[in-house]
């Protein structure tokens, strides 16, 4: 609120219609309450139901819930097609793109978050672009690349890449562009959907190849569930945050790794991931 400017204005967080995550987000609501010593306010709402009580002022494009100005939108839904049902919800999302509210994440974050995007810049020469005198650094950055092959107009790369993935099933995985709920496909899976996909929905999957990681021993603690020790693979996620003016183009503020960090840990033969779905447990880290 004191880089938006109003001390008045409030935190709209945007929800799910059926919301699963709703203990995690309310740590971040009581969170942003006690570091603010009580001044923030927040207003949870569907994603939907700001059609009706979220306004723009065309002049001003200061954006208001309930006639009460909002500071920061944060999307706890809204990072899926499925969550688009109709033009309402795209309307919503272009009125908040619009107005002066900081929104976590920004739509240009957002789609820079894609599949799509990974494969773009994980071609040759695309990273050179944006550091085209530091060939340092554009090694450094493409040694954490896997693969990735997007499905294209049934082309001699998209047959090649499918015969490679049918020989060697356990190397490769095939995802949607779109993150958040989207089906990922392993093993036998890929030929088969493959093989099904209309032409012209080829270019919305990917093909990456897929990661090996380090398998450790762990117990995983579930709801009615006997506690077991089993064979595991952790995934460990890094916050880090950017506050940009994109009126004037400039980063006002950045911190890159020191935002916090999550660990997701699932069975070592589970291919789905997700808490939400109960594929994998959050987890701590061990540091030794």
């Amino acid at each position: 609120m004191l880089a938006y400017g109003n001390r008045k204005a409030v935190i709209v967080f945007i929800v799910e219609d059926v919301n699963k995550n709703q203990l995690e987000q309310r740590h971040i609501e009581h969170r942003l309450i006690e570091m603010s010593k009580q001044e923030a306010k927040v207003k949870r709402i569907t994603l939907t139901g700001c059609n009706e009580r979220l306004a723009i002022d065309k002049k001003t494009n200061i954006l208001t819930i309930d006639n009460i100005e909002v500071a920061v939108v944060y999307y706890c839904s809204g990072n899926s097609p499925v969550h688009y049902k109709s033009d309402r919800e795209w309307n919503v999302r272009l009125k908040i793109e619009k107005s002066k509210a900081i929104k976590c994440p920004w739509i240009g974050l957002q789609l820079a978050g894609t599949r799509k995007m990974q494969q773009v810049l994980a071609k040759p020469g695309v990273l050179e672009r944006f550091f085209p005198d530091d060939k340092e650094k554009v090694e450094a950055i493409r040694a954490v690349f896997v693969e990735l092959w997007c499905l294209e107009q049934n082309g001699p790369t998209t047959t090649a890449v499918i015969a490679q993935a049918s020989a060697h099933p356990s190397k490769y995985i095939l995802k949607q562009l779109a993150s958040g709920g989207s089906k990922w496909f392993h093993g036998s899976e890929i030929r088969k959907k493959a093989s099904q996909l209309p032409v012209t929905e080829q270019s919305s999957f990917v093909l990456m190849e897929r990661l090996q990681p380090m398998v450790n021993k762990n117990y995983f603690i579930r709801p009615f569930e006997p506690v077991q020790l089993s064979n595991c693979i952790s995934e460990l996620c890094v916050f880090g945050y950017l506050l940009g003016d994109g009126a004037n183009k400039s980063v006002l503020r950045t911190h890159a790794g020191s935002g916090g960090h999550i660990v997701r840990t699932k069975s070592e033969h589970l291919s789905e991931e997700g808490t939400a779905i109960r594929g994998s447990c959050v987890d701590s880290p061990f540091l030794v």
